[in-house]
């Protein structure tokens, strides 16, 4: 989580002090699993809130894949997300599951 200070005021710090410590460093997939609208920089509060239901879920969860597509799904903000990819990510994702091609429910006629 320290690896946010690296994109202002102390560009690379954090990446330097863990190369220098042999710190081990990982990025979260966003790109991967939703298409951000402009920069994928995300508070710490939404790292954090990604890390803890990502455990979570994989403790109940054997796909990997399916536990971040569902965590970054969830907790990304809609107002950083390109809506159109994040739609194609959706619908390939019924298509896996064997579901109909993502079509929405059919709603019920409201009483007169």
């Amino acid at each position: 989580v320290g690896g946010l200070v690296d994109r202002n005021r102390f560009k690379g710090l954090a990446a330097r002090v863990a190369a220098e410590r042999r710190v081990r460093t990982a990025r979260l997939p966003i790109g991967k699993y939703v298409k951000m609208a402009a920069c994928s920089v995300l508070t710490v509060n939404h790292v954090v809130e990604i890390l803890l239901k990502f455990i979570d879920l994989r403790s109940r969860e054997a796909d990997a894949a399916a536990c971040w597509r569902e965590v970054l799904q969830a907790v990304v903000p809609q107002r950083k997300r390109d809506e159109a990819r994040d739609h194609s990510l959706k619908l390939q994702k019924t298509q896996a599951e064997g579901r109909n091609g993502g079509d929405p429910p059919q709603r019920e006629p409201a009483p007169n």
